[in-house]
């Protein structure tokens, strides 16, 4: 099976769950239309509220399910649409490119779950008589925002050099610490964050003029890169 057909494949069973997913919403939301009767544990859970547990259960299942083919198929669109593969300038910036996607992938799931779980806490809540675990909705979403904050944060880190490979300037530096290609002047790396003119600085004094052709070799050498000619002092 080809890398096309598979996503294809993967993107009709992101559809169907799709479809799933707001087919269950809308019976879930339709649970406490339900008969009242037969109410368990001390009258405060319903068999409507019963079911749409169940059915909040079986959406998070579905979501949880589906981030891995969301992040398969964002990740071929993405190299599609960037042409990583048929550019070579930007083949170097693939990585970056499959962690911007997987993040987009995380942050949908994320957005799709975190409404999902609010509604599970409440549900549950409703057995709380004496109201004693009032701060869990306050948990729940503190927790939300933060994961959504972080990977928020780790996909603007992956699309800073895709910006930079697709922007006029050609980037001319590369970091000496990560190797990750910078505009030349940059102060910090756009991938690692470290201070690239330090750096640069130390590793331009860790350098070694060959006395007969006078190309700069990396210290330690023994041999010139450019004409063979010996390094070290006889």
């Amino acid at each position: 099976m080809s890398e096309a057909t598979q996503v294809t494949s993967e993107r009709n069973r992101l559809i169907g769950m799709g479809i799933a997913l707001i087919v269950l919403a809308i019976l879930a939301s339709t649970a406490h239309r339900m008969p009242e009767a037969y109410r368990i544990v001390t009258g405060y859970l319903s068999v409507g509220g019963i079911i749409r547990l169940v059915i909040l259960f079986i959406m998070l299942g579905i979501v949880l399910s589906a981030r891995p083919l969301l992040a398969t198929v964002a990740v071929y669109y993405a190299h599609s649409g960037f042409k990583t593969r048929e550019l070579p300038e930007r083949r170097e910036v693939a990585s970056h490119v499959t962690g911007l996607a997987t993040e987009i992938a995380n942050v949908i799931v994320i957005a799709i779950l975190w409404p999902i779980v609010a509604r599970i806490v409440s549900s549950l809540l409703l057995m709380d008589v004496q109201r004693d675990f009032d701060w869990i909705p306050i948990v729940v979403t503190v927790a939300f925002v933060a994961i959504l904050l972080w990977r928020l944060y780790v996909a603007y880190r992956s699309l800073m050099p895709m910006l930079d490979a697709t922007s006029g300037e050609k980037p001319k530096s590369s970091c000496p610490r990560c190797g990750t290609l910078n505009t030349l002047g940059a102060k910090f790396c756009s991938s690692c964050g470290a201070e690239l003119q330090a750096l640069q600085t130390k590793a331009e004094t860790q350098t070694t003029l060959c006395p007969n052709c006078g190309a700069q070799n990396k210290a330690g050498n023994k041999f010139c890169y450019s004409c063979g000619a010996p390094l070290a002092e006889k």
